[in-house]
């Protein structure tokens, strides 16, 4: 989403659950299909249409840079866990508490790791792309 903008990471995330719906292997673990769509896991990948849209557009809208990236990608990953936590719960029969328990405080720190990595990339990144 920081180096693709909104629309063309939305256009990629689209064919990437298009493909992963079509049976091709793409999600975690070499999985794929309706199931993995519907499954707990499902509002995970649904929801980074969302995430990438937030993402992408916050990223464009506040001046592409690293420090600007950061909050872009703080609210890209909210609402991927927005749509993801109470898709889990909702799926698996779990409350809400149950929900984030699992579905989203162990990946808060990891996330958080990546979103550091992830704007030193794409600042790295974004002079070659402009080639």
């Amino acid at each position: 989403a920081l180096l693709l903008g909104p629309a063309w990471a939305t256009a990629a995330v689209f064919i990437y659950l298009l493909i992963g719906f079509a049976g091709l292997p793409v999600f975690a673990g070499g999985t794929s299909g309706i199931g993995k769509l519907l499954g707990p896991t499902g509002g995970y990948l649904i929801g980074y249409l969302p995430c990438v849209i937030v993402t992408g557009s916050l990223s464009a809208w506040l001046g592409r840079k690293p420090a600007t990236d950061i909050p872009a990608m703080l609210a890209g990953s909210f609402v991927l866990y927005a749509v993801g936590v109470p898709w889990l719960a909702r799926a698996a029969g779990l409350n809400m508490n149950k929900a984030l328990l699992v579905g989203c405080y162990p990946f808060i720190i990891p996330d958080l790791i990546k979103i550091a990595a992830a704007a030193f990339i794409a600042k790295a990144l974004r002079p070659v792309m402009r080639q």
